[in-house]
């Protein structure tokens, strides 16, 4: 908790605790309706009418410190917000302070306001890694990083997603990898994974994407959790059919290579079966039938076996039995 956070912390618990006792001592203080007449303690009346007159100037007096004290903490804030800068003050939690920054440069300062959002600090985090580092589960923070991200993609796409892809080396996660961690809205979470899908496959220090962080902390919420899930495994079949379409426009097209041919697979260095894969495409390039070429080529990627992205795989009962011997299972199966 940075300090200002502290600071009114204690400030609005000692007024609440100086307001509740005051009206406990109104409520439980015994007056008497005639003068001169004493009560339990055998004091007067007026003397605890005077002490209360008294103890209530003290109150006004306290009350006006505290008021001074926190028009002086806000001038404070004010003078921080205006110098220092939007990455300063995510580390330091300060987020409203940062929003309001945010606000004031976007109507005055463009170019200032770029600098300061792809700044990296010394751990090489960015002002978008220390926002989702701590959540957006307050009001300042989702804001923050829903007008942050909208500001970007729009004014500065290049920039911003050269940025997403920044993993400090630390924790080697990326915005992305942040945001599934602190379950960040659906609309953020998707508009960082479409503003860089390469994050999507990328690991952390731990070998996790940001799927795999989501599955690992919340499975219960099934709408980001399906989002993640398909965009994941869709932009990694997209990778593969443009990395085969690659390959068979180079050697075929560009290279003038022959299909199926030994001699020119050993100079490529491609193992036999993907060579044989890239030959029958290439043949189709080739004899220039790009129907089927384009047919046989969106079905790449799609049986590919995603065991880091959740989905099942078939194992015979031979192959079950031999994986629950390693780990020390005991497995019983009924014939029918």
């Amino acid at each position: 908790m940075s300090d200002r956070r502290l600071r009114y912390r204690n400030a609005t618990e000692r007024d609440e605790r100086r307001n509740s006792g005051g009206n406990i001592e109104r409520d439980t203080r015994n007056f008497s309706p005639l003068p001169g007449r004493r009560n339990a303690e055998g004091r007067n009346d007026a003397d605890d009418v005077n002490s209360n007159d008294s103890g209530s100037e003290t109150d006004e007096e306290d009350d006006d410190n505290w008021q001074e004290n926190a028009e002086d903490e806000n001038d404070q804030d004010d003078e921080m917000a205006t110098n220092r800068s939007i990455l300063w003050l995510c580390q330091e939690g300060q987020l409203r302070l940062a929003l309001h920054r945010f606000d004031n440069l976007k109507r005055q300062d463009q170019e200032k306001l770029k600098k300061e959002i792809f700044q990296i600090g010394r751990d090489q985090n960015t002002a978008l890694h220390e926002i989702l580092m701590g959540g957006t589960t307050e009001r300042s923070s989702y804001r923050l990083a829903f007008q942050l991200v909208e500001h970007c993609r729009k004014h500065y796409p290049q920039e911003f997603r050269q940025s997403l892809s920044i993993r400090p080396p630390s924790h080697r996660r990326t915005p992305l990898h942040w945001a599934a961690w602190g379950n960040a809205e659906l609309n953020l979470v998707r508009f960082l994974a479409l503003a860089n899908p390469d994050a999507l496959l990328m690991d952390d220090a731990d070998g996790r994407t940001p799927y795999q962080i989501f599955n690992r902390y919340f499975s219960q919420v099934r709408p980001t959790q399906d989002m993640l899930f398909r965009m994941t495994k869709g932009w990694k079949q997209s990778l593969i059919r443009r990395t085969i379409q690659k390959c068979v426009i180079r050697y075929f097209l560009q290279q003038q290579l022959r299909p199926f041919d030994k001699t020119h697979r050993q100079q490529t260095g491609i193992k036999p079966k993907p060579w044989f894969v890239l030959s029958i495409l290439g043949i189709l390039v080739q004899s220039e039938m790009r129907p089927l070429y384009d047919h046989i080529l969106a079905y790449s990627g799609g049986m590919i076996k995603e065991r880091r992205l959740g989905i099942s795989t078939r194992r015979n009962k031979s192959q079950k039995r031999k994986r629950a011997v390693e780990e020390d299972q005991v497995v019983v199966v009924v014939e029918p």
